[in-house]
């Protein structure tokens, strides 16, 4: 039997038929889904999903060689557009259903989770939102690490290094609270531990956050007055100091002999790059703000290229079959998050290893029109 299964109920015109005439059945799931579809569709982190790309050089390497270097460099940047508008539709969306402040907020804390815990890091920022952290300002880190899970329920054992300390300071405040904010606690399996360095811990990570909320009261503020000065918005994010978490990974570490960054200047950029200059560019058109908007823009097309990544990695050796291609052709963010986009609008979305792939045929009609 065969069964249609549908997001949403279409008009009568749109009902599916057989080859013979005859009418698929439909299940449609609109009325069933836990959110709303477009907050699901937000949920989805693509760069973090798992590559349908197998071990081969793409068909595309050699048209791409033979473009003259402006043509390719504009191709990059034409793409990089492509996904810096893709997130700044994203935040629209965010603004339109939970406001600028909000939108922000949840922005750099999914930053903050780097690739293993984005999504814990937003529903956090969900279940404590920015409205209801504003008025208990004395309290941020008991009540994030609390609503973290990362607390015992129960009294920590009397032991004197910082680090217990600590923990102790955060679970006496917590424990009072805790009543009020139960059904808000993120269950254990919502964290992941393996494979991440010790400076990128969670907990390193929320007490990053903590102390970025405690510095920067008015936080969306300040980032578009240095977006919209010309500033630095970097420093905002990497000038950050704790009396613990600049000495300690975790909750009851041992204490480390020299201060670290909480938040590591490549890091900062990254955070400005996916975050700050898109949630800004969203802002001003949502408000109309023309001038704002092609600041943004300025801005983002400067940006130096970041640090690679194993995307990047990927997508170099999948379009240009070797990595000094990124060194030689790659020169900024705009240009890197282009290869980003193509990469996943082809290489992941191509089940063919590269047979059936289109993109190469595209680049030879653009290189002729251009």
């Amino acid at each position: 039997m065969i069964l249609h299964v549908v997001l949403w109920e279409a008009g009568s015109q749109h009902i599916p038929r057989t080859h013979a005439g005859q009418i698929i059945p439909q299940v449609v799931i609109q009325h069933q889904l836990d959110s709303p579809l477009e907050q699901l569709y937000d949920e989805i982190d693509l760069d973090a999903y798992p590559h349908n790309v197998g071990d081969h050089h793409g068909q595309c390497a050699p048209v791409l060689r033979a473009l003259p270097t402006d043509s390719l460099s504009a191709l990059l940047d034409t793409a990089g557009d492509e996904r810096f508008a893709a997130k700044v539709r994203r935040f629209l969306r965010w603004i339109h259903r939970m406001g600028p402040e909000q939108a922000f907020y949840e922005g750099w804390m999914e930053a903050l989770g780097y690739k293993a815990n984005k999504v814990a890091f937003r529903m956090l920022a969900q279940r404590l939102p920015l409205s209801e952290l504003n008025d208990r300002r004395s309290q941020l880190a008991p009540l994030l690490f609390g609503l973290a899970n990362f607390l015992p329920t129960g009294a920590p054992q009397a032991r004197h290094t910082a680090g217990a300390q600590y923990a102790k300071r955060l679970w006496s405040a917590w424990w009072k609270l805790r009543p009020d904010f139960e059904d808000r606690i993120l269950p254990p399996q919502s964290w992941r531990f393996t494979g991440v360095r010790p400076a990128n811990h969670p907990h390193r990570r929320l007490g990053a956050a903590a102390a970025l909320l405690k510095k920067h009261p008015q936080f969306m503020e300040k980032v578009i007055g240095a977006v919209e000065s010309g500033g630095d918005p970097e420093k905002l994010f990497s000038e950050i100091r704790d009396d613990y978490w600049s000495y300690h990974f975790t909750l009851g570490s041992k204490t480390q002999s020299r201060s670290s960054e909480l938040i590591g200047a490549s890091r900062a950029r990254e955070i400005v790059a996916n975050v700050v200059l898109p949630f800004v560019a969203a802002y001003a058109e949502n408000n109309g703000d023309r001038k704002l908007y092609e600041t943004v823009k300025e801005q983002y097309a400067r940006l130096p290229a970041a640090p690679s990544n194993s995307v990047v990695r990927l997508a170099t050796g999948q379009l240009f079959e070797q990595s000094s291609a990124m060194r030689r052709f790659i020169k900024t963010t705009r240009q890197q998050q282009g290869l980003m986009q193509i990469f996943h609008d082809f290489c992941v979305n191509d089940k063919s290893a590269c047979r059936q792939c289109q993109f190469p045929d595209l680049v030879r009609r653009w290189a002729a029109e251009d």
